[in-house]
Parts: structure tokens; sequence; C-alpha cells
């Protein structure tokens, strides 16, 4: 899943331009070979992936308070969360910063006109620095400090918070008030009111999705100050990946029919689009004569979106966690090797995502298929510097829980460690 920011980062910047679209949503460069069908990737894939990274994150959670108890799950988590969100920041930013200046001169700058290295002599290197003077050139987006794509990790450490007093709470001798929240979580989960608890995820998924602010699916904001609905939207997910673990009956319970799960979500998730696509063009067709039908459309088809998007998104879930139940015993080398360096990846990826579609502008080619060359050279030196930089260090240690050997890819290294 932290592979697919990677694709969704590249293909933003072959989005076709958007009359009316706000400053602070504009991205540094649009290619001039766009394409729309960057955009229904970008949006078939948000509509699962940060749903199922918290899921995950609430299950894991759940997992290390019940080997470790809450101190040790508050350390674990403030060396792996925590640490690298606030050394990754003071790196990440200039270094976007950097390649959104980079991407901008690149943007207005007439095909063929400049050279790489004219353009990075124009660039404003001491103004990329965290809390410098801003640049009014720069993308809006970037003029102010912000969380970036580490939003995820600022969340998580939230959640985190939460759920230590929580668990702390769980773990007492059990009182009234306990038993009843126990029972009932156990009676929705695996009991006898089991077949409540994908329409109640659903029902309650798709309450907070009606807030959305800006179009379909879940909003994205990246301030420091954390969007209630947003958050409230995500620890939905959160705490069902936690319920997970604690019932672990139901993980292996959701084996049987997961295929027919991932196709039915993926179904769903396809009628969203189409939902999706047809309140966008009535958005940007809406004339002054039909303004009012064209108002109760746009309503019509923005409940549509949020309700077939919220099925998607638990389906998808659903099925997920049945087949990775059925799968991960069976999984290769290389498999292993990709997960371990995919949070790496997560975490570097951007300036580059930002960084190397300006440099392939020249090359005319349809924006769809040019993007996905773009993703493997951003991916490249992502692995590579894994491999050699991280995997083996101290840094590794930090984010994949242990240090391991520079064996190749395909190959089993030593045996694994029990770290999340």
């Amino acid at each position: 899943m932290m592979l697919l920011g990677v694709v969704i980062h590249v293909a933003i910047s072959y989005l076709p331009p958007l009359e009316g679209m706000p400053d602070e949503a504009r991205w540094a460069y649009t290619d001039p070979n766009h394409t729309a069908l960057a955009g229904i990737l970008i949006q078939v894939i948000h509509s699962f992936r940060m749903p199922v990274f918290f899921v995950l994150s609430g299950f894991f959670a759940g997992m290390l308070i019940e080997k470790r108890g809450c101190r040790s799950f508050a350390g674990n988590r403030a060396a792996r969360i925590l640490v690298p969100f606030l050394v990754g920041w003071f790196i990440l930013w200039p270094l976007t910063i950097f390649a959104a200046s980079f991407a901008t001169i690149m943007q207005d700058a007439p095909p063929g006109s400049d050279s790489i290295t004219s353009v990075l002599a124009r660039i404003d290197y001491v103004g990329c620095l965290p809390f410098m003077d801003h640049d009014q050139t720069r993308s809006p987006a970037l003029r102010e400090p912000n969380l970036l794509h580490l939003w995820f990790l600022y969340y998580l450490v939230l959640f985190c918070l939460l759920t230590v007093p929580l668990a702390m709470f769980l773990q007492r001798p059990a009182g009234r008030l306990r038993r009843f929240i126990a029972g009932c979580l156990h009676r929705i989960t695996i009991g006898d009111l089991r077949l409540l608890r994908l329409p109640l995820l659903i029902g309650a998924t798709f309450l907070m999705l009606m807030s959305s602010k800006d179009g379909t699916g879940i909003d994205t904001r990246v301030d420091f100050i954390p969007d209630l609905r947003i958050f409230a939207t995500y620890l939905i997910f959160f705490m069902t990946g936690w319920v997970f673990h604690r019932h672990r009956e139901l993980v292996e319970e959701l084996q049987a029919g997961c295929w027919i799960r991932l196709a039915l979500g993926f179904i769903f998730l396809m009628l969203g689009l189409v939902f999706t696509v047809a309140h966008l063009v009535v958005t940007t067709n809406m004339n002054e004569t039909d303004q009012a039908v064209s108002i109760v459309i746009m309503r019509l088809l923005f409940v549509a979106s949020q309700a077939t998007i919220a099925v998607s998104m638990w389906l998808v879930i659903f099925g997920l966690f049945g087949a990775s139940e059925r799968l991960f015993d069976n999984a290769s080398p290389t498999i292993r090797y990709l997960v371990d360096a995919s949070y790496w990846i997560y975490l570097a990826h951007l300036p580059l995502c930002i960084l190397l579609p300006p440099v392939f502008r020249d090359w005319d080619a349809p924006g769809f298929v040019k993007m996905w060359p773009v993703m493997v050279v951003v991916t490249i030196p992502l692995l590579v510097s894994y491999h050699f930089l991280v995997r083996g260090t101290f840094v590794g240690k930090m984010l994949n829980g242990r240090r391991y050997p520079l064996v190749a890819p395909w190959k089993e290294p030593e045996s694994r460690s029990d770290n999340s």
C-alpha cells in the first residue's frame, strides 16, 4: 500500500488543469501531455489506500499492547513513528521545496528553452530551508510549512496517544462499564449480532464522508492543526483494526469468501468512480439557467458516490484481511523485502515525485503512457538507497525493527524478529 504513494504523487503531475481549483490544491507541475486517466487512477487508489493503512496500524497497535504492554507500546511507537516524523519532516521539507521550485520554473518556461543547469541556478536555496521567508512564486500549497505527506504519521501519533489511556482502562479489572463495552464489541464482531458489523461500519463511514468539502471520497488536510472531521473518519478505521486484533477469530473467519468481497469491493469502487466523474462533469458545466436543477443533481450524485465509496472501502478491507491471512505465510523473499522497503519509500518519495516529471516534459508521449516510466525512474533510487543506506543501518533498525544483512532481495534474510 505504501508503494502506491509513488503512483499517486507521480500521477498528479499528469492531471488535466481544472478551472476554479483553489490555489492550495494546485500541484507544482502539470505536464503538457496530461490525461484524465491519471485522475481516475488517483481516485481509485485514494478510495481504499489510507483506510487500509489505518486499519493495519490499529491492528498492529493492538498486537503490541497485548504482547508488550502500554509502556513498551508507547516507546515502540515513539521510536518508529514519532522520531521518523520529526526527523523526516526537517529533511523532507527543504528537499520538497527545492523540488517544487524546480518544477515551477520548468512549468513556466517554454519547452526546450531552459536547461536543467540554468533552472538549478535560479532556485532560491536559502528559501528552501524550514521557516525561512517563503517564495511567492512557489506552489501555493507549499508557501507555508505543513505536514506534507507525513500527515499520516502525525495522525498515527495522535491515535496512539488516545490508544494508551483506552488500553489502560480496558486492562483494569472488569467493571460494569468495561463488561458492557466488551460484550457489545464481542456480539457485533463475532457474536450473534455479527451481521450488523459491516452495515454499522459502512453507515458510520458514510456519515463522515458526507461532511467532505473537497469533493467525493475523504478530504486530505496537511495542516499542523488536525481537521476534526478527517481525524474522526480515520479514527474509525484505526479503532476497527484494534478490534480486529482483539477478536482474531474474525480475521480467520474472513478468509472464507475473501475473493468475493474483494471483487464486490472493486465493483462498488468502479460504480463510485462513475458517480464521481458524473459529479465533476455536472459541477464544471453548471450554468445559471439550470443552476437549481444542477445543484439537486450534484447533491444526488455526491450522496451516491459517497455511499458506494463507503461500501467499497469496507468490502476491500475485509477482503484484503482474509486474502492476506491466506497468502502471507507463502510470501516470497522479494515480497517481504518490498514490504520492509515500503516504509522508507513512503518517507522519501515525495521530492522525487515532484522533481522528476518536469525532467521528462519534452518527451512527447501520451500522458498515461508517459507517467509509468517516470514512476519506475522515481522508484529505482528509492530502492537503491534503501538497500545500501538503510536496510543494514540504524535507520533500518528504526524503520523495520531490526538491521537486515545486505543480501539480494530475492534471497531469504536471517530469521526475522517479531517487531511491528
